[in-house]
């Protein structure tokens, strides 16, 4: 499902995410874990992927992640020799270029959502989004 060795994880500052409106558990001090991962393909459910993803991360390091972006196969940023770039990544992550699978603000995947739809129909209304 995921492509190996097409993840990075990044640290990003504590003011970034709560402006991104990330929720950050007390316990962080100055900076959050942030996973990149590119995906095989794009025709799974999503939502179970990141959660796989952060209890494997918690589970095997100690650690929690406070966000984690799919992104579509080939888009993750690498060198000429094949190594990830992490800081293009977080750069690309804190402006909000990485065209993620799954919103950041509601969670559901990028492709069901329209342009034209309402908040409400997803579940969730213009408060619970900022």
């Amino acid at each position: 499902m995921l492509c190996p060795g097409c993840r990075a994880v990044v640290s990003i500052p504590m003011e970034i995410l709560l402006a991104k409106a990330i929720s950050v558990p007390d316990i962080f001090d100055q900076v959050g874990l942030v996973v990149i991962a590119e995906v095989r393909e794009t025709k799974f459910l999503a939502e179970d992927v990141v959660k796989q993803i952060e209890a494997h991360v918690a589970e095997e390091h100690g650690v929690i992640v406070v966000s984690t972006v799919l992104i579509k196969p080939r888009s993750i940023s690498k060198t000429t020799l094949g190594k990830i770039k992490r800081f293009e990544c977080a750069k690309k992550f804190i402006d909000g270029t990485l065209n993620g699978l799954l919103s950041e603000q509601t969670g559901i995947p990028v492709a069901k959502i329209s342009t034209t739809g309402s908040l409400v129909s997803y579940g969730v209304d213009s408060i619970g989004v900022v």
